[in-house]
């Protein structure tokens, strides 16, 4: 008998780490526009920490939109393997800058902003194909009138 071996989707290391670099990449342009607007005093400097989760969960969606819609099957996991590879690089470079305190009470919020992200990108296309067979359904029936 022979063991039935699980393997991983196709391309899913590539997808998932050029979903990682669309993620950080998106997260540093996207930190551009916050600091503008705290620098010229449009926001208050209270609201940096909101502003870099949202930043935070917007980019891990972008880059995990990118890599569930190029994975047809796997999507749950490309998306969990770019989120991961997200928050590691974040906390990595965290820790690097030299403020280890700042960086283990904000890495709660930014952490789970960005598995917000992954997972609302990983229920993009399960929503899309619901739609899409709720529509094939009601085609058939308008034709059969």
């Amino acid at each position: 008998m022979s063991k039935t071996v699980a393997r991983s989707p196709e391309g899913l290391l590539k997808n998932s780490l050029i979903g990682a670099i669309i993620a950080l990449v998106s997260y540093v342009v996207l930190q551009c526009p916050v600091a503008l607007l705290i620098h010229y005093e449009i926001l208050a400097v209270e609201m940096l920490y909101p502003m870099v989760c949202v930043a935070a969960g917007l980019s891990s969606f972008l880059g995990c939109i990118f890599s569930v819609m190029r994975a047809g099957e796997g999507g749950v996991l490309s998306a969990t393997a770019v989120a991961l590879v997200f928050l590691a690089v974040t906390a990595v470079v965290g820790l690097l800058s030299g403020e280890t305190g700042a960086i283990a009470a904000g890495l709660t919020g930014i952490g789970g902003a960005m598995v917000a992200g992954g997972l609302l990108a990983a229920a993009v296309p399960a929503v899309l194909k619901r739609g899409y067979r709720r529509d094939r359904v009601r085609g058939r029936r308008n034709k059969r009138r």
